[in-house]
């Protein structure tokens, strides 16, 4: 089997961003700030604004579920490739295009986890998750269409080559990969130049979220698992 490359070219990553879903019994004012202050600390670039979810009362977001893990802060850099998103029980971790390379990229995430773990007492892990939203093209990926992926939908026994939007979803012993496939035709805002769209996620749904000791081992494999998901989905043959 040939060797998998490390970085394309030209990724078709528009955004690589980690999860950390969590609950503590300490005083969310108090641990928030810290963990603003801590990313801060990573790079002195960044700023802060609040979400519009930051106007509803705490209690309500605590006792909504679709709330309790929304992000009430936005941290960004100067040239906009970093975002953080910190809520009273959630922080994540975004780098948008163009897209740094795992060899910088885990790194951040780890640098961003150890803030959290120093600012936040008494935490208890609820989920992680590591995902990536890829455009793919012709120019740049070989790939004009759903047909050019090792994916085929059939009906009636026919493949069919018309615009689809599937979702399918694998189990793994400590992960699970969900992974969305869309034509242009399903992308909005329509977007320019844009094939296919892949969304891969690989997290703990079901699995079992890690221990924070073992959080940086579970990161590695995802980003394995992620990364085969999207080679595997290619026909084409890439190059580094």
């Amino acid at each position: 089997m040939a060797k998998r490359p490390k970085k394309l070219k030209r990724d078709g990553i528009v955004e690589a961003l980690f999860e950390l879903r969590f609950t503590s019994n300490a005083i969310s004012e108090v641990y928030l700030g810290r963990i603003v202050a801590a990313i801060v600390a990573i790079d002195q670039t960044m700023t802060v604004e609040r979400l519009p979810l930051a106007d509803i009362p705490a209690p309500m977001r605590r006792a909504d579920p679709s709330l309790i893990y929304a992000a009430t802060l936005q941290l960004k850099n100067a040239a906009g490739t970093r975002i953080a998103r910190v809520g009273d029980n959630v922080v994540s971790w975004h780098a948008t295009t163009p897209y740094p390379g795992w060899e910088v990229f885990g790194p951040e995430i780890s640098r961003v986890l150890a803030a959290v773990q120093r600012s936040v007492e008494d935490l208890t892990i609820m989920r992680t998750g590591l995902r990536y939203l890829n455009f793919l093209n012709g120019d740049d990926h070989l790939i004009h269409g759903i047909v050019d992926l090792a994916l085929d939908v059939t009906i009636g026994g026919k493949v069919i080559d018309y615009p689809i939007n599937t979702n399918y979803m694998r189990d793994f012993p400590t992960h699970r990969v969900t992974m969305k496939v869309a034509s242009p035709e399903f992308i909005q805002p329509r977007q320019p130049n844009v094939a296919v769209f892949i969304d891969v996620d690989v997290h703990t749904d079901d699995r079992g979220p890690p221990s924070f000791e073992a959080i940086g081992s579970w990161v590695e494999t995802a980003h394995n698992l992620l990364k085969e998901r999207i080679f595997l989905a290619n026909k084409a043959r890439h190059s580094e």
